[in-house]
């Protein structure tokens, strides 16, 4: 649930927050998403969305200290079917997947009805632009604020940050990877005035169309981690052995075993 810290006052229903497996998730379906997105946006509150899945989980049990950026985020939705059967296994609430660039999508059609210019960040050199052109195809009206890669350093962050801040987006959409994305928009979004972040992995690439999505019907059935998993040579070691583990160390949770 987001609040406003200096009225208490609350932007959109009380969702419970789900924190057994360290990195919040909460317990929002897609609708309710969209709709606290939509609420941030309207009362300019800043903040930013986190959209973690099996593999950012894995991730901030080995780098600790990952846990309160994660936590900080203003919404974090289950951005994975991984997350939904961990929070059945261990007794956590009724979660519902919310895919990450699903609602990049809704939010990109209500900024083109709202008239919200967004940023596009992240990607390799030529993404983040061929998203923003796209975007605005997609959504007639869509005001594109600018576009940046994401491959650029700590060093070279103050430039990227001062890029944003003068091109006066209301979304900014990072999709830098795990944990650089949310290390930035943790560090920065609140630089960026009334301006909501989201944390969107991939979704650029597909924007863009360098990479292809799963098709509906292997998404309908929850298996679009394996078709990520096949389709991506580069990453598929790395993969084979985070989901894995991420299972192991759920049913040890489960049993009461610690690891």
């Amino acid at each position: 649930m987001m609040v406003n810290g200096s009225t208490g006052e609350t932007f959109f229903p009380r969702a419970p927050r789900w924190t057994r497996l360290g990195v919040p998730v909460d317990a929002v379906g897609f609708d309710g998403a969209v709709a606290c997105v939509r609420a941030m946006l309207e009362h300019q509150t800043g903040g930013w969305v986190a959209t973690p899945n099996p593999e950012i989980v894995y991730s901030t049990w080995r780098n600790p200290s990952l846990l309160p950026v994660m936590a900080g985020a203003s919404l974090s939705v289950a951005d994975g079917i991984g997350l939904i059967w961990a929070s059945r296994v261990l007794g956590g609430p009724a979660l519902d997947r919310v895919h990450g660039i699903d609602l990049v999508s809704a939010v990109l059609s209500l900024c083109a009805e709202e008239g919200l210019p967004v940023f596009f960040l992240g990607g390799l050199p030529g993404v983040a632009a061929g998203a923003a052109r796209r975007a605005a195809e997609l959504w007639p009206g869509l005001r594109t604020a600018g576009a940046h890669h994401g491959y650029f350093d700590k060093a070279g962050e103050p430039e990227v940050l001062a890029a944003v801040v003068r091109a006066g987006p209301r979304l900014v959409l990072a999709g830098m990877g795990h944990p650089k994305q949310e290390l930035w928009l943790a560090e920065n979004i609140q630089s960026v005035p009334g301006a909501v972040g989201i944390a969107c992995g991939g979704t650029l690439d597909v924007l863009a169309g360098f990479v292809r999505r799963a098709p509906a019907w292997i998404r309908q059935a929850n298996l679009e981690w394996l078709f990520r998993l096949l389709s991506a040579p580069g990453t598929r070691g790395r993969r084979a052995l985070v989901l894995p583990s991420f299972v192991a160390r759920v049913l040890a949770m489960r049993l009461g075993i610690r690891r």
